[in-house]
C-alpha cells in the first residue's frame, strides 16, 4: 500500500515539476524536497532495511552516473533531482530504464524541434562549435544560448515523466517493448 502511495506522489511531483519547467524552465528544489522526504517517510515506516537501501542506492547511483550531464550543462539540476527522486522511489533498474526512454523521447521531441525550425545546419554548426570552443578553453559553457529563448530548448522534466509512463504502460500494461 505505501508504495503506491509513493508512485503517486512520484507522478504528481513529475506532472508538478513538467508544467514548472515548461512554465519558468526550473524545478522548484521544494517540490523534489518534498517528494524525498515523503518518499523516505513511508520506506523508515516500513521498518524494512531493503527498502530503505534501495532508497538510497536508487537515489545516489542516478546522481553520479548523470553528473556529467550537468557538468556540461546539457541537464539541468532539477533534471538530475528528479531522475534521483524516480530511482529512489522505484529502485536502480526502473530509473535507468525511464532514463533511457527519456533520452529516447528527448531525442524524438529535438527532431520534432528541428525540423519545425528548419534548423538542422544551425545545430549542427552549434554542436561543433560547443565541443570545439569547450576543447579549445577548457571551459564548458551553458549548451543552450538564453537569447535564443526556449524555442531549442527540450524540457526534460516533460521527457521524465514521458518516460515513467511508457515505462509504467510496459510494465502494468503487459506491453513487452524489450526492456523489461
Amino acid at each position: 500500500m505505501l508504495h503506491i502511495i509513493e508512485v503517486s506522489i512520484l507522478v504528481s511531483i513529475l506532472l508538478c515539476a513538467a508544467i514548472m519547467d515548461i512554465k519558468t524552465d526550473r524545478v522548484p528544489n521544494l517540490l523534489i524536497i518534498v517528494g524525498f522526504g515523503f518518499t523516505l517517510g513511508f520506506r523508515l515506516l516500513s521498518f524494512d532495511v531493503t527498502r530503505i537501501s534501495d532508497y538510497f542506492a536508487g537515489a545516489l547511483i542516478p546522481s553520479a552516473a548523470f553528473f556529467i550531464f550537468f557538468i556540461f550543462r546539457m541537464f539541468g539540476a532539477g533534471d538530475i533531482k528528479l531522475l534521483s527522486l524516480t530511482g529512489a522511489v522505484l529502485g536502480l533498474k526502473a530509473v535507468m530504464n525511464i532514463t533511457v526512454i527519456a533520452l529516447f523521447v528527448g531525442a524524438i521531441f529535438s527532431v520534432v524541434r528541428i525540423i519545425l525550425n528548419r534548423n538542422l545546419i544551425i545545430r549542427m554548426h552549434y554542436l561543433a562549435d560547443y565541443f570545439l570552443g569547450f576543447i579549445r578553453d577548457r571551459e564548458i559553457g551553458p549548451y543552450y544560448v538564453k537569447e535564443e529563448g526556449n524555442g531549442n530548448m527540450v524540457h526534460f522534466a516533460v521527457c521524465i515523466l514521458l518516460g515513467l509512463s511508457i515505462y509504467g504502460g510496459c510494465l502494468f500494461g503487459q506491453v513487452n517493448i524489450g526492456i523489461m
